[in-house]
């Protein structure tokens, strides 16, 4: 066994805990709320793309173009969120500050585009943050009120990059290039 999963990045906001997002090797992604107004909630695993915008609200302007992409040229929401990366408007690069966009495969529904309440920050080195497998236990305690839950965590957060995050990164620019390749140099058989 290696050990508990890291937390990648986090978004957080005034008035409540962050956040946590853990992403494998392989685009899986799972998300920990560690306070909502809908209550603590955990997302199932599943293959997302994410996007890094300059500001929170370009974020909102990144999900509106997602979705009448889809809507209009009918491209999988994966493809639409891709082709706002190409033309500019967000980064696959995720970094402190940053306004953040997510999509899953799928159809348009509810939450598809996903627009983070946050912004992007990182757990600061020996951060109870750190730890994505104890703020997804501690977080599915709250929600099911199981008694003597821990409390959200909200402190030590940081604007350093993490090594998961310079991973991230890593595989995020290679899957946009292998992205943008194949739209400009389409394979004529």
């Amino acid at each position: 066994m290696s050990g508990p999963r890291k937390t990648t990045f986090l978004t957080t906001e005034q008035g409540r805990a962050p956040s946590a997002y853990h992403v494998s090797e392989t685009g899986d992604t799972q998300r920990v709320r560690q306070e909502h107004k809908h209550g603590p909630t955990v997302t199932s695993e599943k293959r997302r793309i994410q996007a890094f915008t300059a500001t929170k609200d370009m974020a909102w302007v990144v999900h509106d173009n997602v979705k009448d992409t889809v809507e209009k040229r009918g491209y999988s929401v994966e493809a639409a969120l891709r082709l706002e990366i190409m033309d500019g408007l967000a980064s696959p690069l995720v970094a402190s500050g940053r306004g953040h966009v997510e999509v899953s495969e799928g159809n348009i529904g509810k939450g598809n585009p996903h627009v983070s309440g946050g912004t992007v920050a990182f757990p600061a080195k020996g951060s109870p943050l750190e730890n994505y497998d104890a703020l997804k236990q501690a977080t599915q305690q709250r929600k099911h009120s199981i008694p003597n839950a821990p409390s959200p965590q909200s402190t030590t957060m940081s604007k350093q990059i993490t090594p998961q995050a310079q991973e991230f990164n890593r595989r995020a620019l290679a899957e946009q290039q292998t992205f943008a390749q194949a739209v400009l140099n389409p394979r004529r058989d």
